[in-house]
């Protein structure tokens, strides 16, 4: 967890370049989806929101966990005062499994698609789902 905790410390301090770049070794850990889903979703800070809902995004989530998820994640993408929340819980529904939800989905990407640091994600979760 010490890695972890390195991560939300460099998430709280915008520091994405070192958090994009250890995500996709993080999310292989199932303690760390666990943590994002758990508590990181709805820690007070937006930023560390916005990393726990990436790891959220990036990784392999069984079908039957997602779907246990799906509604929580689909509140932050609803409801989140940091709009890379509710950005990055849109490509987590798109990547996993929109549900009941594409309309609104696809709507927040859509939004999404207008950020410059979000654009090209979005884009391609378009053309996803």
């Amino acid at each position: 967890m010490a890695a972890l905790t390195e991560l939300i410390e460099a998430a709280r301090k915008e520091d994405w370049d070192l958090v994009d770049e250890k995500i996709p070794e993080l999310v292989k850990d199932p303690s760390v989806v666990n943590w994002a889903y758990d508590s990181g979703i709805d820690d007070e800070d937006g930023n560390v929101r916005d990393f726990a809902a990436s790891i959220l995004e990036k990784a392999r989530i069984s079908k039957e966990r997602f779907d246990d998820m799906r509604e929580t994640i689909y509140g932050h993408m609803g409801s989140d005062s940091n709009k890379y929340v509710r950005f990055r819980s849109a490509f987590a529904l798109a990547a996993h499994g929109v549900g009941s939800h594409r309309d609104e989905v696809e709507r927040v990407l859509h939004e999404a698609e207008k950020d410059e640091d979000t654009a090209d994600i979005a884009r391609g979760y378009l053309g996803k789902i």
